[in-house]
């Protein structure tokens, strides 16, 4: 019984001793991305189709926020090539002290880089003024033609 009352005083005084975290926790929303048009990047259109959307971004009190999840698409090009993708991430978008803005893509996804469209695995680094690749990108604007 002595001991049982030792630990709780040792618990009691950890508890009411440790400082409480004030964050609030994180939101967890869909993010249901539409399907795209992308034009003026290839000599062609390229539509984007979503086959599996299961993404979601989780949006933390310090104003980041992560989109990770299953996506993968279709593309099509204006003269009926296609190419189905894998594209799940994840982003991470980090805003620092100053309110600058950073961009972290990770893992597997497509988009506009520089300027063509590409698709790839690795790392991509966007800053308010600067941009970083790491890993394997492949022009899709020359895979689609």
């Amino acid at each position: 019984m002595r001991r049982l009352c030792c630990l709780f005083a040792i618990v009691l005084s950890v508890v009411l001793g440790a400082p409480i975290a004030s964050a609030d926790r994180p939101t967890i929303d869909p993010v249901n991305n539409p399907d795209q048009t992308i034009a003026g990047i290839c000599p062609f259109t390229v539509f984007a189709h979503f086959d599996v959307d299961r993404e979601k971004v989780i949006t933390f009190s310090n104003g980041n926020f992560l989109i990770t999840g299953a996506l993968k698409v279709t593309l099509t090009t204006s003269t009926g090539k296609t190419l189905s993708v894998n594209v799940s991430g994840p982003v991470r978008f980090v805003v620092d002290a100053n309110g600058d803005l950073t961009i972290y893509a990770a893992g597997r996804g497509f988009g506009p880089l520089g300027d063509g469209l590409f698709v790839g695995s690795g790392l991509v680094i966007i800053g308010a003024t600067s941009l970083e690749t790491h890993g394997h990108f492949v022009d899709l604007c020359a895979l689609l033609a």
